[in-house]
């Protein structure tokens, strides 16, 4: 026991050094940046948001610095270094959309905390026959179902068991690896391409959608949203599990005992009670509002306004559900989009996007339309690789809206495009939590998250480009 104390003592040391060697290299560029002579073209508020822009970069794909901590760093550098007056700067933290986030995550700790998920995870698995094409698409349809409302790192931790429970029911990770690896890059997968179809589904959704507002000056409404995304989910999922089936095609077929062992563990619950359907009686009016009257009256308002009838009907408990959400990362997504808004505001997004993205892209001849929307998923679809796809997107997202308004490409063409290819970072045990949780299985080795996930990303950006070109038009965007 003390000797596991002390390795774990000294592993929390050498990340602690670590993270401050980042932080130092970050202030560095950062310093760097500060003091060279002011590029051409640019202003000096613009430049000093490169600096930010470098030292965010860093600090993100590092994790050397708590997301929450980007809130106070954010109003501070842009108050400091005069990009923007106090009074305006408090007010660019301001946004219905990060007030939607806020809202969807209260309601999604009730609905949680009730099981909720969980009892609709057993009607699914009692429906499907007990084959392992049946099972693992009832897996991956009720993950992808689950991540458009509930953060995806919660659907993989819930489904996590459930994939365990199901390998070790049927004989073991050493008797079936293939069967192990398919279930459970299934569930991290279907995380992603689930978190894609509506607004709730991911921060960098949100994000978009304030920037969009913000810089374009178009609004995406939660139906909108919905009729871009959904089809690429609903597209997605089937092709994935065909693309994994063949890649690890399971030792076994029937899954007939380990389903009803599944199933009997989840049904010790009981039936559900007059405030269970209460719960999820108000979920679906808050949805229905989100989808109707989300445009009049902002479906940030329509959020804060669930989660507080929760309370109020005694649905949920300070202490014991809202207190335990990472509001961490709610302060992100207010400081991305004051960091945004700065961005655009100081030059600084217009002149990356004149003088180093288009230039790049006029090269490949992907410099307007959906070419343009094209080359900026492929960079998305990398860079969101190495780091959280909603930090990804609130660096990236100003950058490729100036592409669009330089190039006099639809901004929402664009954006969305960008947007829904973040949730493409399949390869990299990094790329999202619920790669991560899924990792801590022990079942999966990087180089499987790296060979599927190849694949499945470059799959992922034709189903995208393909509906892009096909879909889109049809609801009057191009």
């Amino acid at each position: 026991m003390n000797r596991i104390i002390r390795i774990h003592y000294l592993r929390s040391r050498w990340r602690g050094a670590s993270s401050r060697r980042w932080l130092w290299l970050a202030s560095l560029v950062a310093l760097v940046i500060l003091l060279l002579p002011t590029p051409r073209g640019m202003s000096v508020e613009g430049q000093r948001m490169l600096a930010l822009l470098a030292f965010f970069v860093i600090t993100f794909v590092s994790e050397a610095l708590p997301v929450g901590a980007s809130f106070p760093l954010v109003l501070t550098w842009i108050i400091f270094f005069g990009v923007r007056p106090p009074i305006e700067a408090i007010a660019s933290f301001a946004h219905d959309s990060a007030l939607f986030i806020m809202g969807a995550l209260m309601m999604a700790r009730v609905l949680v905390r009730r099981d909720l998920h969980q009892r609709a995870l057993t009607l699914f698995l009692r429906m499907a026959p007990p084959r392992v094409p049946a099972l693992l698409a009832v897996v991956m349809v009720f993950a992808a179902m689950s991540s458009a409302v509930i953060s995806d790192h919660t659907v993989a931790a819930l489904l996590l068991p459930v994939g365990t429970t199901l390998v070790v029911a049927a004989g073991g990770v050493r008797e079936h690896p293939r069967l192990a690896k398919l279930f459970m890059l299934a569930i991290a997968f279907s995380c992603a391409i689930g978190g894609m179809a509506t607004p709730s589904g991911g921060s960098r959704n949100v994000i978009m959608m304030a920037y969009l507002q913000d810089i374009a000056g178009v609004q995406v409404s939660y139906r909108m949203w919905l009729a871009m995304a959904l089809p690429i989910t609903v597209i997605l999922i089937p092709i994935v599990g065909v693309i994994l089936f063949f890649l690890y095609r399971p030792e076994r077929q029937d899954l007939r005992h380990v389903e009803e062992q599944v199933v009997h563990r989840m049904q010790r619950n009981g039936s559900m009670d007059t405030g269970d359907w209460t719960t999820l009686g108000i979920f679906a009016l808050v949805l229905v509002a989100w989808i109707t009257v989300g445009e009049q009256y902002g479906i940030g308002l329509i959020a804060i306004g669930g989660a507080l009838v929760y309370l109020l009907v005694g649905l949920a408990d300070w202490d014991e559900d809202y207190q335990h959400i990472n509001w961490g990362i709610v302060l992100l997504y207010f400081a991305a989009i004051a960091f945004g808004r700065a961005l655009d505001a100081s030059g600084a997004a217009s002149w990356l996007a004149d003088r180093v993205m288009l230039q790049v892209q006029t090269r490949l001849g992907l410099e307007s339309g959906i070419r343009l929307a094209l080359s900026s998923s492929v960079f998305m679809t990398l860079f969101s690789q190495t780091m959280s796809d909603g930090p990804a997107v609130a660096l990236l997202g100003p950058v490729v809206l100036e592409s669009a308004r330089l190039t006099n490409s639809s901004p929402i063409l664009v954006g969305m495009a960008t947007a829904l290819s973040s949730s493409f970072a399949y390869m990299m045990i990094i790329g999202t939590p619920a790669n991560a949780i899924i990792y801590s299985s022990g079942y999966l080795e990087a180089r499987d998250f790296l060979r599927a996930g190849f694949w499945v990303a470059l799959v992922s950006l034709a189903v995208l480009l393909l509906v892009a070109a096909l879909w889109w038009p049809r609801l009057g965007v191009m």
